[in-house]
């Protein structure tokens, strides 16, 4: 009786192995039964190797019984096949004699019986390169040492030329396949080449190419079989391997085949494929005979093709990661993350936030209707993002009618807080493109009002596993918020506080309009305006910060009056209305410390 030997994979995953001395029965683990364990029965032994609740495993499916011949194999089920990976069926309730090696595949189950002593199955003819084939994502430090080639090395150099232009001019994967076959044929001089991919626990043919059978009516499609032997020993061995028929060719053995096949990795180490190349006799003076040599060019090729595959898996990927950040980021900020995506990770970072929000929305959006709200708002919001990208901020999120942009994050820069006010100014710029382009349908201009901050905030993915969202979160984020909803009570476009204003070089026009103590935050914040400078606005910010000064200092009465004097040439200033009704607020004679309280004006709202 021949000795054998089972290996039970799941996947890749070696689960049991086991020496074949008597039949065993093979099924899924019935109740109380230990998996995995073997179970003397009155007719053998049994072994579970799917748990109870896989229903895909039938209770009793397959008997192995050790035979003078080898190993036969007895299907125990009534209606359930016994699929081999050679691709033939062992129907319900039948028995088949194994060729072994043999795999039995079921689902994602395999069994492979092959022999104890690997001579009785003539395991000599099969023969592999001295390495394993080396992944992709590893690089050798060195090939080793080649076997002695047959020709000069001129014509060697030659040949790795051509494989590099072979495989360079392909730009994806079945390029990749039909060029490796192509070049088994032409480069290794093979009568045949095919790519084979693994798939669900079996072969499929991506690419054939035939050479010299080709004109001679050989049809691929037709005539070609691989060698499953061999691709179950590439596949287990993970290694390029040949095989070499008996030397002793006679006229009734024309049209013997030598075959190798070399793995195609990716970059665990798993295979994808084998790279399969054969010759032919068609006469008895032919020599079929592979050397190791083209064993080995074989596997070059085979490697890069691994390689080729796993740049392009590798650059999809980064593609479909920068696509995903271009939502939020600018496309050179985008690349970046693709490749370095720990950028994204949760962290304390200096960040100028910048809240823009439009004003009388609900309003504007009653007169439109809901289909007209929609085009409006992404036209608009379109003109906003612009000017944010153009500044390389990113865009965190709308919210309605409100954009919400950031600097400082996930890339920090030395000028962020002046990005962003540049961008808010754009942004005011391009107000009125959009309002001439809505101007029949709004009836009156729009306006917005943006609100800056600087500060230390957490940065990272706000979101959640369902959805992404990069974004900051803290005091400084809700204080660039309160600061965007003073504008509608100043009557201003644009506001920063003081944290973002010492960032600012003097060629930025601010005005200083005083403290504030905005909803929910306890410290009063110092708020100036931004805007683009001009002679008059110098004037009127050099009016209004000389009656800021009196007014904090007390003097309600003097500064009451440059107030006055200044409407004159300002007459619609919010700011100068609101410090004037607070000087009359706060009239001489009043107690000091109310004097000194007003000096920090309580925001009414949000």
């Amino acid at each position: 009786m021949v000795a054998s030997h089972v290996s039970i994979y799941r996947g890749r995953q070696l689960l049991r192995q086991h020496e074949l001395t008597q039949p065993l029965e093979i099924g899924r683990q019935r109740d109380g039964e230990p998996l995995l364990e073997l179970q003397h029965v009155t007719d053998g032994d049994r072994l579970a190797i799917a748990p109870v609740d896989d229903r895909s495993m039938p209770r009793s499916f397959l008997r192995l019984v050790p035979t003078p011949q080898g190993v036969e194999l007895r299907n125990l089920h009534r209606s359930v096949a016994v699929r081999l990976e050679d691709g033939g069926l062992v129907q319900g309730e039948a028995a088949a004699r194994l060729h072994l090696p043999a795999c039995i595949v079921h689902g994602e189950y395999l069994i492979r019986v092959e022999a104890a002593d690997p001579s009785s199955v003539s395991a000599a003819e099969l023969n592999a390169l001295p390495s394993a084939t080396v992944a992709p994502a590893i690089r050798a430090t060195s090939l080793g040492p080649l076997p002695q080639a047959p020709h000069g090395p001129s014509e060697l150099l030659a040949w790795f030329q051509a494989v590099t232009a072979l495989l360079g001019s392909a730009i994806s994967s079945n390029d990749f396949f039909e060029h490796a076959a192509r070049g088994v044929v032409e480069l290794v001089h093979l009568d045949a080449g095919a790519v084979m991919l693994r798939q669900g626990g079996s072969w499929t043919t991506a690419a054939q190419h035939a050479g010299r059978f080709a004109r001679s009516g050989f049809e691929p499609a037709v005539d070609w079989r691989p060698s499953r032997k061999i691709l179950g020993e590439v596949f287990f061995q993970r290694r390029t391997m040949w095989q070499v028929p008996s030397r002793d060719i006679t006229a009734s053995m024309l049209g013997l085949q030598a075959v190798v096949a070399a793995p195609i990795l990716d970059r665990s180490g798993e295979v994808l494929g084998v790279l399969y190349g054969d010759r032919r006799s068609t006469n008895i003076s032919d020599t079929v005979e592979i050397s190791p040599l083209e064993a080995q060019l074989v596997e070059t090729l085979a490697c890069g093709v691994a390689a080729g595959i796993a740049r392009l898996k590798e650059e999809q990927a980064l593609l479909a990661a920068q696509i995903r950040f271009e939502q939020f980021f600018t496309p050179e900020l985008s690349r970046s993350l693709a490749v370095d995506p720990g950028l994204l990770e949760g962290r304390d970072a200096q960040v100028t936030i910048l809240f823009c929000d439009i004003r009388g929305f609900s309003r504007l959006s009653e007169v439109l209707g809901s289909a007209r709200t929609v085009e409006w708002i992404s036209d608009t919001m379109s003109a906003l993002s612009d000017c944010v990208v153009e500044h390389e901020g990113v865009l965190v999120d709308y919210i309605g009618d409100e954009l919400i942009a950031m600097w400082g994050a996930p890339v920090s820069h030395s000028n962020d807080a002046q990005r962003a006010c540049s961008a808010a100014l754009a942004m005011l710029k391009a107000l009125p493109a959009v309002n001439e382009r809505w101007a029949g349908v709004l009836g009156e201009p729009m306006h917005v009002g943006i609100g800056i901050n600087t500060g230390t905030a957490r940065v990272g993915n706000v979101g959640t596993a369902r959805k992404f969202k990069y974004g900051p979160l803290g005091p400084t984020v809700n204080l660039a918020s309160r600061v965007e909803g003073a504008t509608k009570y100043l009557k201003i476009d644009l506001l920063i506080t003081a944290a973002t204003r010492a960032q600012l070089p003097a060629s930025f026009a601010t005005r200083r309009l005083g403290s504030v103590r905005v909803v929910n935050i306890a410290e009063p914040v110092e708020l100036f305006e931004l805007c683009e400078p001009g002679e008059s606005w110098d004037r009127l910010r050099d009016e209004y910060e000389q009656a800021l000064a009196l007014f904090d200092a007390g003097q309600n009465a003097v500064a009451a009056e440059m107030l006055t004097a200044s409407l004159v040439h300002h007459p619609s200033d919010g700011p100068t209305h609101l410090l004037l009704a607070r000087c009359g607020e706060c009239a001489p004679g009043d107690n000091p410390g109310e004097i000194r309280a007003s000096k920090v004006w309580i925001l009414p709202g949000k």
